[in-house]
């Protein structure tokens, strides 16, 4: 229903003692910058328990799910990315699930007119779910996906699973974040890292 939270990575580390480093890229004077002085705990801006989980690696998102995983006895893992589009779409077809426009405060971005744009992420469920009842598909922070970096969907597997081949190093992010522009939070909107 909701991104993981900052307070449930805590739980995680915790019961594993699961060291994420303390390496994370964060917004200084408007462009990406690798801090050694940084992780999910210091992040640069003010955050709580309830804030969603950012300045992880996709090894880090990997770990968290095979925790879930074994502590609820559960199966988890990060969705694939035409699951992730599927979600975030909620049944529309129109660029956000609320429309074509960004309109105001139904995301966290750079433009999408929220208290928290460009500036921090917004305790997860600020704005209105989508109509799967999901929350912040759109905007807020990225979401780290299973798939693997291809330039397009050509080759990708056509069930909704996961596109294991092409630059492995890489992986998809999906939903854009507090930084980014309206248009780069659109549901089809896809990057890698």
């Amino acid at each position: 229903t909701y991104d993981v939270t900052a307070g449930e990575f805590a739980q995680f580390v915790a019961d594993t003692h699961y060291d994420p480093g303390e390496v994370c890229y964060t917004l200084e004077g408007g462009r990406y910058k690798l801090r050694g002085d940084r992780n999910f705990l210091k992040v640069g801006f003010e955050e709580t328990s309830n804030s969603p989980l950012v300045c992880v690696s996709f090894d880090d998102a990997k770990a968290y799910v095979a925790w879930l995983s074994k502590k609820t006895g559960h199966p988890y893992r990060l969705l694939s990315e035409s699951e992730f589009e599927y979600v975030a779409r909620a049944g529309t077809t129109t660029a956000y699930w609320w429309g074509d426009d960004v309109g105001r405060n139904h995301a966290d971005c750079a433009g999408c007119g929220s208290p928290f744009d460009d500036r921090q992420t917004a305790p997860v469920g600020s704005f209105p779910a989508n109509p799967f009842g999901l929350y912040d598909t759109a905007g807020n922070t990225n979401i780290w996906i299973e798939d693997c970096s291809n330039p397009n969907y050509a080759g990708a597997p056509n069930d909704g699973s996961p596109n294991l081949t092409g630059e492995c190093d890489l992986h998809i992010l999906r939903g854009g974040n507090t930084h980014v522009a309206p248009d780069a939070v659109r549901s089809a909107r896809r990057s890698h890292n």
